[in-house]
């Protein structure tokens, strides 16, 4: 979650997120985060902010708390 946080510190821009959750292959095993579905993380491109330790534990608390309800699984008859 570290990494995906950093990502996302770093690139507050990017609206979409598309990450492996295993080593599945032809497209199975991905799984896709839209940031303007997560409001708090929404919210963080609407001021300036500096990319920082804070801003990563910020994020991480985020994606600790919505991530579990906010990613989606394309192939959600694989799991």
């Amino acid at each position: 979650m570290l990494s995906l946080a950093k990502l996302i510190a770093h690139n507050l821009y990017v609206h979409t997120w598309i990450f492996k959750i295993d080593d599945e292959f032809n497209g199975r095993g991905h799984a896709y985060l839209n940031i303007d579905h997560v409001k708090p993380l929404a919210n963080l491109r609407k001021k300036p902010i500096s990319v920082g330790d804070g801003l990563v534990e910020q994020i991480i608390e985020i994606l600790t708390k919505f991530l579990p309800k906010k990613a989606v699984i394309p192939m959600k008859a694989l799991y």
